[in-house]
């Protein structure tokens, strides 16, 4: 009996625990629905994706960057991928880019999918421009 819950709690634990979410389709369509949102949700009025310099950072060019960031008052280096791309759309005070400290960017109250949409069309942009 005791075998037989370690092994449930253990595949519960490997199984259970992952991210309930659908697979995540990336193909030019995901790239365009991203591009949809982009506008839609209003990033485009912070966000150049041409390296025009407005409110926020120009997202073109910016993949695989390194750049200087504050996380709890503490200086890093990151490297910009898609994990922190993700990150920075659910939390965009967690890790602020140190020379846009004091700009503010709205938290989206979007589903993890559109972020997802969103970081695909951010990659496809840095693919196309580089």
């Amino acid at each position: 009996m005791k075998k037989a819950i370690i092994l449930s709690l253990s595949l519960l634990l490997f199984f259970g625990c992952k991210t309930n979410t659908k697979q995540f389709n990336k193909s030019p369509e995901t790239a365009e629905k991203g591009k949809q949102l982009f506008t839609n949700l209003g990033c485009i009025a912070c966000h150049s994706i041409t390296g025009e310099k407005l409110y926020g950072p120009s997202l073109n060019n910016i993949l695989n960057k390194k750049v200087e960031v504050v996380r709890n008052g503490e200086l890093l280096l990151i490297t910009v991928d898609k994990e922190y791309l993700t990150k920075s759309i659910q939390d965009p005070e967690y890790e602020k880019v140190s020379s846009l400290k004091s700009h503010k960017m709205p938290k989206p109250e979007i589903s993890a999918e559109d972020i997802n949409y969103l970081v695909e069309y951010i990659i496809s942009v840095n693919s196309t421009r580089n």
